[in-house]
């Protein structure tokens, strides 16, 4: 059914991508490959916040300006647990916290193909035949 008004919806998640990441603890059966959950908490060489780190930050600033106080330990039960009621602006929340976790995967993904041009390039340059 597609809904044409704004209007409450149950919405139940089981297995909770935002959970690991606000929780700090990985269920590599459901969620993340550990290679992945490495990669957003690996502390950075510069101190710099960890991809997780980052998120965590920005959605509990984003949840303190879209829920009041008084709402945000429900809001948050709800949006980083087993889900429930939605209203329309909590889902935006929810949304909007899916697409910033896959723009940090997308740029860990980006990283990594950095990487792996350059060791090849490097490695091509070192099997490249030294004139005698």
């Amino acid at each position: 059914m597609l809904v044409t008004v704004p209007r409450e919806i149950v919405y139940v998640h089981e297995h909770n991508v935002l959970t690991a990441i606000v929780s700090g603890e990985n269920d590599v059966e459901f969620v993340y490959p550990s290679s992945i959950w490495n990669l957003l908490t690996m502390p950075t060489v510069s101190g710099s916040p960890t991809p997780r780190d980052e998120l965590v930050g920005a959605w509990a600033e984003r949840m303190a300006e879209s829920v009041p106080p008084a709402q945000q330990p429900l809001a948050e039960r709800i949006v980083f647990g087993e889900g429930g009621v939605y209203d329309p602006a909590l889902l935006e929340v929810h949304h909007d916290f899916i697409k910033d976790l896959g723009a940090a995967l997308s740029r860990l993904s980006r990283d990594i193909d950095m990487l792996g041009r350059t060791v090849s390039r490097i490695l091509e340059a070192d099997s490249t035949p030294v004139p005698r």
